[in-house]
C-alpha cells in the first residue's frame, strides 16, 4: 500500500509526518553540534489544497 492511500485526512499525514521525524531521527545531527534535546522542536506539516494542519 502506497503511504498516500493511507492518508485519508489531514490528521493522517500529520501523523506520518511527525513518524517520521521520529524514525529518521532528524534530530541527532543538531544534537551532534550541541544543542540541547530540550530545545529542539519538531513539527509535522500536512497540505491539502488550501488547507494545512501543523502539529
Amino acid at each position: 500500500m502506497d503511504v498516500d492511500d493511507a492518508e485519508e485526512t489531514l490528521e493522517d499525514t500529520l501523523a506520518n509526518a511527525l513518524a517520521q521525524i521520529e524514525e529518521k531521527h532528524y534530530e541527532a545531527e543538531l544534537i551532534e553540534e550541541g544543542f540541547e534535546l530540550e530545545c529542539i522542536r519538531k513539527y509535522g506539516f500536512a497540505f491539502n489544497r488550501k488547507k494545512c494542519l501543523i502539529g
